[in-house]
């Protein structure tokens, strides 16, 4: 409803973009050049082909580290899969000053999303404002990555502040997909605050 569907984009009024479209504001717009011609849909995250291989997973052969990490809950906890349960993944303890987590793939991939799960089965501990980042060099030479712009209304991007991101209402899991894919050997999540009164968080993966 109220949409307007470009020629040769799709189908007005129920604004199912062809392949190779998205709807953006309104309109179903081309997807990014770098992006799978045969895909598309609702949302820009729709122009990427489903990605086959979680490249984060340590049963992918990543591997991981933390500027800091709460006793019990190590980095590592944020690669192993699991998905469910509560007060399982990486902590830091409510240190925001050195709340830094990176995964080092092992090659280098070509990434196009992100997805992050924190606070799983808990009231709090979530991520609210964060910044994601990749490894310029297969040296951990970290810069930010552009963002598309979200889907999830929750999620607004920080102006001026590339790969930068808050979260209002808190959410469990939060999606992000990347203004264009980025070859990398690894990844970086870095914290700036939570919903929890302390501070803290659960990532769980």
């Amino acid at each position: 409803t109220g949409c307007e569907c470009l020629a040769g984009h799709g189908v007005y009024p129920s604004c199912v973009c062809w392949p190779g479209t998205y709807l953006d504001a309104g309109a179903c717009v081309d997807c990014p050049a770098d992006t799978d011609s045969s895909s598309g849909g609702q949302s820009i995250s729709d122009c990427f082909s489903p990605l086959l291989t979680n490249v984060a997973a340590s049963s992918n052969g990543a591997s991981e580290s933390a500027a800091y990490s709460q006793s019990g809950f190590p980095a590592s906890a944020a690669i192993d899969g699991v998905l469910t349960g509560s007060w399982l993944g990486w902590a830091f303890d409510g240190n925001l000053n050195v709340a830094q987590w990176w995964v080092t793939f092992s090659a280098v991939r070509t990434i196009r999303s992100a997805r992050i799960l924190s606070g799983t089965d808990l009231s709090d501990y979530h991520v609210t404002d964060f910044r994601v980042l990749y490894d310029t060099t297969g040296s951990l030479d970290w810069a930010p990555i552009p963002l598309a712009t979200p889907t999830n209304a929750a999620v607004t991007l920080v102006s001026g502040a590339t790969g930068r991101v808050t979260v209002s209402p808190a959410q469990h899991e939060i999606e992000l997909t990347f203004a264009a894919s980025v070859a990398t050997s690894g990844f970086r999540l870095e914290i700036f605050a939570t919903d929890a009164e302390n501070q803290n968080a659960v990532i769980t993966e």
